[in-house]
């Protein structure tokens, strides 16, 4: 098996029309491995970082950079995406704790009354790449400050802070584009393998011999991934 499960040898080989029983499992999942990588770094994932790639996981105390927008929302752009919901509809995030020179502040997740499965007033973008936390929130108890204190937050759109979030990130179920990216990249190393050089035809007389390029499949990837790349703001 592949470190993360992107794509199957036979999906690979059935994808480029060719067997290859030459080649032992353990090496063509190294292969599929090699093209998830590709994968992940095309769309922005770090695979030093993330132990299940593009796919689902709990991520804990990710710190970036906290952004204020033009009606005073604070937005978190979070770095495994899409943010996951529960049964209730409600974003998974269990903190967003804002860090402001040495201040640190765990923000209120709910409205207090009902609870966090219910009462969450957090709101995330429609490709769920960002958390958006309202533009008047509650502070904590504080020695400075009352538990019903508000900021707007518009009033820090100067200032540079960070926030920690940790939340559930990525996919439940891997898309069936990224999984076709995967095909092509992993089916392209194994074809360099079988073919190395990519040789398309050979001509007799004077001889001459035509190679191919890999240039087409990594653009057709790189097209494919669009939608899934992650571009920061």
């Amino acid at each position: 098996m592949s470190k993360w499960n992107y794509t199957t040898r036979a999906l690979v080989e059935g994808f480029i029309g060719l067997s290859s029983p030459t080649i032992d499992n353990t090496t063509f999942d190294s292969y599929i491995t090699q093209a998830e990588y590709e994968v992940n770094n095309i769309c922005g994932y770090n695979g030093a970082t993330t132990t299940s790639g593009m796919l689902a996981e709990s991520v804990k105390m990710e710190k970036v950079e906290g952004k204020i927008d033009p009606h005073g929302n604070l937005v978190v752009d979070v770095m495994h995406p899409p943010v996951n919901f529960d049964v209730y509809g409600n974003p998974m995030v269990s903190l967003l704790r804002f860090s402001l020179g040495g201040v640190r502040i765990d923000l209120t997740l709910d409205d207090g009354s009902t609870g966090y499965q219910l009462g969450s007033f957090l709101e995330v973008s429609e490709n769920r790449r960002k958390i958006l936390y309202p533009n008047m929130y509650f502070l904590p108890a504080l020695s400075q400050v009352t538990p019903t204190a508000k900021i707007n937050l518009y009033d820090l759109h100067d200032v540079k802070f960070f926030v920690t979030t940790s939340y559930i990130g990525g996919y439940q179920t891997l898309p069936a584009d990224v999984s076709l990216a995967t095909n092509i990249l992993a089916g392209e190393i194994v074809l360099q393998r079988t073919n190395p050089g990519f040789l398309q035809s050979v001509h007799q007389g004077t001889y001459s011999a035509d190679f191919g390029t890999t240039d087409k499949v990594y653009k057709k990837a790189m097209q494919i991934l669009q939608p899934y790349i992650r571009y920061t703001w």
